[in-house]
């Protein structure tokens, strides 16, 4: 199942690391991610390693040491959020994206997500070759074929029940 991270407010210290946990993180205009621990002599230990290992190790660590709070479009350009909204339609834009995800077949989102999590540090042919083998055994999915026969029809597939 797709996870996502609503910002709206402030995520500071662990609530950043809950947020790199997801698989997206949406935000209002107006949010603010911070990793203030250092200022108070504590590492942030979990959090560190949580945002090396999304945004990379040099943009966490400048994050984890000044402790200084990122707004959400720069949080946006760092990797950590993917959607910025405006706090003035921010929750119909999370409801029109909720509706994204829900016409997502089930089983092909958790083969992707599957997939994603094993290349990631694969080289590209050993990647490739797994994507491969994903595709071969998702495409005789009977999900796979509800999927292209909705296509074909016109109609929405029959995982997807058109609301929250």
């Amino acid at each position: 199942v797709p996870s996502l991270a609503v910002v709206e407010g402030k995520a500071v210290g662990l609530g950043v690391a809950l947020a790199s946990w997801c698989d997206m993180v949406i935000a209002t205009d107006s949010a603010l991610f911070s990793i203030p621990e250092a200022r108070a002599g504590v590492p942030p230990t979990f959090t560190a390693v949580s945002l090396a290992q999304t945004l990379g190790q040099r943009r966490a660590l400048s994050l984890c040491l000044t402790g200084r709070p990122l707004s959400a479009t720069q949080a946006q350009s760092f990797g950590l959020a993917h959607f910025v909204f405006p706090d003035a339609d921010f929750e119909a834009q999370v409801q029109n994206l909720v509706q994204d995800l829900l016409k997502g077949g089930p089983n092909a989102q958790r083969h992707c997500k599957a997939l994603l999590g094993q290349v990631g540090s694969d080289a590209f042919d050993a990647a490739i070759q797994l994507a491969q083998r994903a595709a071969i055994d998702a495409m005789g999915s009977a999900e796979s074929q509800e999927g292209i026969q909705a296509f074909k029809e016109k109609r929405p597939p029959a995982w997807y029940k058109g609301g929250l």
